[in-house]
């Protein structure tokens, strides 16, 4: 039998090994020209985002009234018409 070489490193197992392979395909990434990519795909992002952002302030009063106008029902009065539309369902 012949002894276990010390030179060479063990085989990473299981989460470590994950992650390891992580960091060598970002170095890979990084040492490319697929940062300029990468970069310009974070500025799609974050145009996509500032739009985004721009909907949701462009929505926001449209929401805020739909609220008050929600909260201003008579339910109690709608509750009144379905009770009656079903007593007439029923008599039918």
């Amino acid at each position: 039998m012949k002894p276990a070489s010390y030179d060479k490193k063990p085989k990473a197992r299981g989460k470590l090994s994950d992650v390891e392979k992580g960091y060598n395909d970002l170095s890979k990434i990084l040492e490319g020209n697929d940062i300029k990519s990468l970069s310009g795909s974070t500025k799609d992002i974050m145009k996509q985002q500032e739009q985004m952002v721009k909907h949701l302030n462009d929505m926001t009063p449209i929401v805020e009234k739909a609220i008050n106008t929600v909260s201003n029902l008579d339910l109690g009065g709608l509750k009144q018409v379905f009770d009656g539309v079903t007593s007439l369902s029923n008599a039918i």
